[in-house]
């Protein structure tokens, strides 16, 4: 498509650069952008270019990253010595969750947390939680609810097995952490 269209191409890198520009037409390269890479990509896949994010004034170390700044970010090349530290997105996961819910969810999810080998993974609209054997349980924000589900430790293709509990009021939550508790038990 990108080349169907190399004119709009052109017009658009002259708009953000300002300037005439001419960009040479090349044959496509497949490229990955994300935090980290798992260095056997980088040795072995030579025909894929892998970039990470440089964020300006911002130190990064190996603890996870809980809050993200709004800042600028430019891309470099991805190292396998550089690597990116953890990110959690929790707190995006939070402001997703409808409002009257956050509270009762954050009491489970702290819960959950403080239960022995648990860790939580939150993506765009969901928090996972797992044992080092696999997941057993996952929290779905819905538009006024949260749909939990949990069951043994499997891989997520395996989990039809696997009980559902929907949440839309925060008298609820005992109720669902006892679910969640047995679950972990369970599991571990």
């Amino acid at each position: 498509m990108l080349l169907k269209r190399w004119s709009l191409f052109e017009e658009r890198v002259r708009e953000i650069r300002q300037q005439q520009v001419v960009v040479k037409r090349r044959e496509p390269v497949l490229v990955a952008l994300g935090y980290g890479y798992d260095s056997s990509i980088l040795q072995e896949l030579k025909s894929i270019v892998c970039l990470s994010y440089d964020y300006h004034n911002v130190t990064l170390s190996d603890d996870t990253v809980n809050e993200q700044r709004r800042g600028k970010a430019k891309i470099q090349a991805a190292t396998p010595s550089r690597t990116h530290p953890p990110v959690t997105k929790r707190q995006l996961f939070l402001k997703r969750c409808p409002p009257e819910l956050r509270e009762a969810f954050s009491r489970i999810d702290r819960t959950l947390g403080e239960l022995d080998g648990v860790k939580a993974k939150y993506v765009k609209d969901s928090a996972r939680y797992r044992l080092p054997e696999g997941y057993f349980a996952e929290a779905k924000i819905h538009p006024k609810s949260i749909v939990w589900t949990c069951g043994t430790c499997v891989k997520w293709k395996d989990r039809e097995q696997w009980g559902h509990c929907k949440m839309s009021a925060d008298i609820q939550t005992d109720r669902i952490l006892d679910r969640l508790r047995r679950a972990h038990m369970k599991a571990s």
